[in-house]
């Protein structure tokens, strides 16, 4: 169970990483 709970925080790090890099590449595109 505690291997799981590693793996689901690790693909939410990586998720708002994308997320994140997501937003400032359209601030990109904006200006």
């Amino acid at each position: 169970i505690a291997q799981l709970k590693q793996e689901l925080e690790k693909e939410r790090v990586t998720v708002g990483r994308l997320q994140s890099t997501d937003l400032s590449l359209e601030r990109f595109e904006k200006i």
